[in-house]
């Protein structure tokens, strides 16, 4: 496994000019999508922003403080795109990733840098590869030549409640294993790579748990 020490407080990701801003309404009031938001943004102005999560139990609801970053072309009703949520808990506070895509983006650059245990030094990787009648995240070739598919899912919330025993062996027989990566959020946009190592296993070295 790589060091955690090695690549901690790498940079994997980071947002162009985030815009800090509270959800005032969702869905808008102008835009009945549950996907558009009314955004109060620092400067006082009244925005559209896209919201991908919807509200992300809370996440990116009305009353939340949120992070956004601008969006390019006419062709969209919002100005901005919900990215990143504040959260604060007495005097901490955390910023959390509600943007789903982002996952994926923050993924191929782990899978770039070597920062996801067991797939170091990957030979080649494709992203939204379809396969028969299904499309996955990634698929590509270890660096021992075995071919690997993975899909992404970003966590926003999460109490890591173990497996059933169960499910566990029916994944392992199916060859699926969980990779985690945690990454930390800045106010500046930021997104830093801090530990791959968190206590998720379906397996061990004589099989399932």
């Amino acid at each position: 496994m790589l060091s955690n020490d090695l690549y901690t407080n790498m940079i994997l990701y980071e947002i162009d000019n985030p815009v800090r801003g509270t959800v005032i309404k969702r869905p808008s009031l102008y835009c009945k999508t549950p996907y558009v938001a009314d955004v109060k943004i620092e400067n006082g102005e009244d925005i559209m922003g896209h919201s991908p999560s919807l509200g992300c139990c809370g996440l990116a609801d009305s009353g939340a403080d949120v992070i956004m970053s601008k969006m390019t072309g006419n062709k969209t009703k919002t100005s901005h795109r919900i990215e990143l949520s504040i959260q604060r808990e007495g005097c901490n506070e955390t910023i959390v990733g509600v943007n789903p895509k982002l996952g994926e983006t923050i993924a191929e650059r782990a899978l770039k840098n070597n920062c996801i245990h067991g797939l170091e030094n990957i030979l080649s990787y494709a992203r939204e590869t379809t396969i028969m009648t299904s499309r996955f995240d990634f698929t590509g070739i270890d660096e021992h030549g075995v071919p690997f598919i993975m899909e992404v899912k970003n966590v926003p919330l999460a109490d890591y409640v173990d497996v059933p025993k169960k499910e566990k062996k029916k994944a392992w027989e199916n060859g699926v294993e969980i990779k985690t990566i945690q990454v930390e959020w800045t106010r500046e946009g930021k997104c830093k790579f801090m530990r791959n190592d968190l206590p998720i296993h379906l397996v061990d070295e004589s099989g399932p748990i």
